[in-house]
Order: structure tokens, then C-alpha cells, then sequence
């Protein structure tokens, strides 16, 4: 399947007036002082840095407590550039034909190299937290422990899965040159960013599956919006940049959606965590939570200058080369600052993960709940069923993209003459419909207490 939005031509022409590459490696610098900065102090903050450690019992050790946060950082930023490359590569700019052009395939080469740090940290993330479990210090922790942890707990199962993907895309993207093969190496690294979502915090709370349904959902969108802002800034900047403004405009009209898809898994994320309004201003968790959706509201406004004002003038620009400076200009000093304030974003998340969230109030305890996610339905009758909903976001998600894109393409279709059967459309509505009363409806609320409903 070859993905979207493809051109059969590309344009790579010398733009002398572009600013150049020469100083990536002040801001990639700047980025990664500010990431480990705003990480310190959230741990700081958040009290992770400086646990009580009861006397008598094992500890870790400060190497542990700093190297797994540190490996953490490390690792999502190399997850987030493998993922903006790979975009870059298959969605941003036009391919030949169903080929990668040549800075197409140079983009996938560079997303190797990311992806083999990836897995480099993922590795390291693996060793921290295998002796953070065994209450161990670095150089106590044996490779045989290590293995043994990667096979047998969560955390560990799910770090190898991360090293296992990201060292195939290392691999088999050194000899990719098509569109399809670079696809599918997206493709995988999205599912390679996923795991740690089925772990830690979000495995364990109350509302599981809206926590781990809404943290994958946070990671990829971040991920896919990050990584796809600095690599089309770092394109902009080069002097023979491929349709720099055609990879700009691509940008800007997937970061809207990328921007609301963070916003609505950032919200349920929350939501899975926090018991009530008090936890969010009177936790070191919900206070933390404040400071990202503050940045996150601030990233918003820039998104809204960028297409309320830049891209309007980029529409308006000239054509030819003062054309392009211009637009070049415009796009950059927004990306740069945007992209700055992003790195300080994955600090905070890293040392948000490490922040123990809110207990329940000792009169809200329900063991049920706590197992369920939700307190034990009444009998079932019509009534129940019809009202007792369990909203999944994954299936809500599932559902409204997959009817998005069908009734998409056959309006797509009909609009350049061709006909498809009401019939087909029909059954696909109804497709999802079924999908909405088995996994939405009252029948999944009773499906996770009774055997014969969940057999139904």
C-alpha cells in the first residue's frame, strides 16, 4: 500500500538565500540542554530526584535514580526524530513514481541511524530499570538478571519488544528506496513507540484501559508532531532542499489534527489518574500536569500565528526565489522557537512518568474498581444496557477514523465520476455500528463481569 499524497515530479533547485544547516548544532545543543534542564528540575519538583529511602532496605542509588530518567530522555528523543524523519521521508515530500528521490532515501538513511540510538537507549532504559526493580546498584546488576527481567516482568518484555523493532528498522531501512518500504518502516516505528504504554503508570490505574489507550494514542501523535516539526525546520534550512514549501504546507496541515489528537489523549491520560480537581492543583502529579498543559497552550498559540499568519503570507508571497526566501523566513522563526520549547516538553513528560501519581481517598477505595476501572454494574436488564455505557477511546478513535477515511474516499470517488454501491456503504456503517454496541455500549460493561456477555 503506497501512502498518500504523492507527486510524480519533484523540484530540487539551489536556494542560496536559505539560511543553511551551519547551525543545527547550536539549536540540537540548545534543545538538549533544555530537555535534561526542564527534566532535572521536574524531578526535583516532583520529588522523584530525592525518594525517602527507608533505612535498612536496599536502594538503588542516586547512578540508578538519574541514569534511568537520563536513558528515558535519550530514548524518546531518538524515537521522535527516527518518526519525523521516516515522515519526512514518506509524507512531507513528494516521491517519483512510487521511489523515494534521492533526499527522500537520504532522510530514511539518516532515520537508521536515529532508530539504532533508539534501540542503543532502549537498552540502557532496560538496565536502569532492571536494577531500579532488584533495589540494586549499577555494576551489581548481572546480564543474567537483566535477561532474566526482560523476559519474565512488563517492563522489561516491553523494552525488549522496543529493541527488537528499532533494530530492524536500523537494518532493513539501510536498503530501503521505495515509498511502500519506507511506509511500512513508519509504520513500525509507531508501534515501536507504543509499548511503555502498557506498562508503568498507565497499566496500573484505575480507568486502565482509557490510561493506556490515551498515553499510545499521547505518544505517537507527540512523536509524529515533534519529530515532524524539526525535520521539516532542519529541510527549510538547507540550500537544496526538495520542494521545501510544498514539505511546509504538508506539515502545517497535519499538525492541526496532530494538535488535537495530543489534546484529547492528554485529557484522558489525566482523567485515568487523577480522582478529582483537587489532585491536579494540590499534587506534585496534577501540578506537574498543569506545567504541560500550560506549554501546551502555548505551543497553540504559536500553531495559530504560524496558520493564521505566516501562512497566509506564505500564500501571498511572490513567486521565484525572493518567493521562497520569504517563505522559508516565515515558517523558520516560528519552527525554532516552537521546536526549542518541544525539547523542554519531553523533559517534563520523562519526569512526569517518574512522578508518583495521586493515591485514592481511603473512603473511595473499591477493589473491584481498582481490577475493573470502573465500580460493579448493577443487574442487567434493558435499562442497564442501553445506559451504562463504557466509553473506550481506542474503539471511539477506531471507529470515527475508519469512517472518516471510507466516507473520504467515496466522496473522493464521486466527485471524479465514479459510482460505489449504497449497499457497500451501508454495511460498512453498520460494521461500525456493531463495533460501537459490542465495545461502547452497555454489552462491554457487562462483557468484563459476566462470562456469558463477554462469550456474546
Amino acid at each position: 500500500m503506497a501512502p498518500p499524497a504523492q507527486n510524480d515530479t519533484s523540484t530540487q533547485v539551489d536556494h542560496p538565500d536559505a539560511p543553511g544547516t551551519g547551525r543545527v548544532p547550536l539549536f540540537a545543543g540548545a534543545a538538549v540542554v533544555l530537555s535534561l534542564a526542564s527534566l532535572a528540575l521536574t524531578l526535583v519538583l516532583g520529588g522523584a530526584a530525592f525518594p525517602e529511602v527507608i533505612p535498612g532496605l536496599p536502594d538503588s542509588g542516586e547512578a540508578v535514580r538519574w541514569g534511568y530518567p537520563i536513558a528515558k530522555v535519550v530514548m524518546d528523543g531518538s524515537a521522535l526524530m527516527a518518526v519525523g524523519l521516516l515522515l519526512m521521508a514518506v509524507v512531507f515530500l513528494p516521491s517519483e513514481r512510487g521511489r523515494l528521490t534521492p533526499q527522500a532515501v537520504g532522510y530514511v538513511r539518516a532515520a537508521t541511524w536515529t532508530a539504532l540510538a533508539w534501540a542503543v537507549a532502549a537498552v540502557f532504559t532496560l538496565y536502569f530499570q532492571a536494577a531500579e526493580f532488584l533495589a540494586a546498584t549499577v555494576g551489581q546488576v548481572s546480564v543474567d538478571e537483566v535477561t532474566a527481567y526482560a523476559g519474565s516482568v512488563g517492563g522489561g518484555i516491553a523494552l525488549m519488544f522496543v529493541v527488537l523493532l528499532t533494530t530492524g528498522i536500523a537494518l532493513f531501512g539501510r536498503t530501503v528506496v521505495s515509498a511502500t518500504g519506507a511506509f511500512w518502516l513508519l509504520v513500525f516505528a509507531g508501534i515501536a513507540t507504543t509499548p511503555p504504554a502498557l506498562t508503568g503508570h498507565s497499566a496500573s490505574a484505575g480507568a486502565h484501559e482509557l490510561a493506556v489507550t490515551g498515553l499510545a494514542l499521547h505518544i505517537i501523535t507527540v512523536c509524529a508532531w515533534v519529530g515532524g516539526l524539526i525535520t521539516v525546520a532542519y529541510h527549510a534550512m538547507r540550500r537544496d532542499a526538495q520542494d521545501p514549501v510544498v514539505a511546509v504546507n504538508r506539515f502545517s496541515r497535519t499538525a492541526l489534527w496532530l494538535y488535537i489528537g495530543v489534546a484529547i489523549s492528554g485529557v484522558a491520560s489525566a482523567l485515568a489518574r487523577l480522582y478529582s480537581l483537587e489532585d491536579l492543583f494540590l499534587t506534585e502529579y496534577g501540578l506537574i500536569i498543569v506545567v504541560k498543559a500550560a506549554i501546551f497552550a502555548v505551543l497553540g498559540v504559536f500553531g495559530y500565528m504560524h496558520r493564521t499568519s505566516a501562512l497566509k503570507r506564505i500564500e501571498g508571497a511572490p513567486s521565484g526565489a525572493e518567493g521562497e526566501t520569504l517563505r522559508r523566513g516565515l515558517f523558520l522563526r516560528l519552527a525554532t522557537v516552537e521546536a526549542l520549547i518541544m525539547a523542554s516538553v519531553v523533559g517534563v513528560s520523562v519526569g512526569l512518568g517518574r512522578t508518583a501519581p495521586p493515591d485514592p481517598p481511603d473512603d473511595e477505595v473499591d477493589q473491584a474498581a481498582a481490577i475493573l476501572g470502573f465500580p460493579v454494574p448493577p443487574p442487567m436488564d434493558l435499562h442497564n444496557i442501553l445506559t451504562l455505557w463504557r466509553p473506550d477511546l481506542f474503539f471511539i478513535m477506531l471507529v470515527v477514523v475508519a469512517g472518516g477515511l471510507y466516507l473520504g474516499g467515496v466522496m473522493r470517488l464521486r466527485k471524479r465520476g465514479d459510482t460505489w454501491p449504497a449497499v457497500r456503504i451501508i454495511a460498512f456503517v453498520a460494521g461500525l455500528l456493531t463495533i460501537v454496541a459490542v465495545q461502547i455500549s452497555g454489552f462491554a460493561t457487562y462483557a468484563m463481569v459476566l462470562f456469558s456477555q463477554h462469550m456474546i
